[in-house]
């Protein structure tokens, strides 16, 4: 796993053959989704590991002073999966402002850009086209 893909990490305790053992919990993202691996090895072994993991992805933590409460809650609705239309009707704010937030969360890194919608109006051809086709048949 590319440690640009850890989400979290944590020394933790999980049950192994009816024994309580100490393991290493590490979240990552495959693709879009995610996963959970854990890792089991000697106790010292597992520090080393822990602290290497949190020494090597520092640059992924985000400081809470860099979100307002808007925006961390725009942050939980990506994550629950919301689409940008759902997240404006849900925290009734507009388009722009919803840019906004995109904008902030893109420059510390916390989300990445996939789609981009456009916003059309119609062309005098396309007023044209639509104004013909809905006049009732000449007879």
């Amino acid at each position: 796993m590319p440690l640009k893909e850890v989400t979290g990490m944590e020394l933790t305790k999980r049950e192994v053959q009816g024994k309580q053992v100490d393991v290493v919990k590490i979240d990552h993202m495959e693709n879009t989704d995610v996963v959970t691996s854990y890792i089991l090895c000697p106790i010292s072994t597992l520090q080393i590991l822990i602290n290497f993991l949190k020494d090597t992805t520092k640059d992924l933590e985000v400081n809470p002073e860099e979100l307002d409460p808007l925006s961390a809650q725009v942050g939980m609705l990506i994550y629950s999966g919301m689409d940008s239309h759902a997240i404006e009707n849900m925290l009734n704010i507009s388009h722009k402002d919803l840019d906004e937030i995109y904008n902030k969360l893109l420059k510390i890194g916390l989300i990445d850009v996939v789609f981009v919608r456009k916003e059309v109006q119609l062309t005098p051809k396309g007023v044209r086209f639509i104004t013909d086709s809905v006049k009732p048949p000449s007879p």
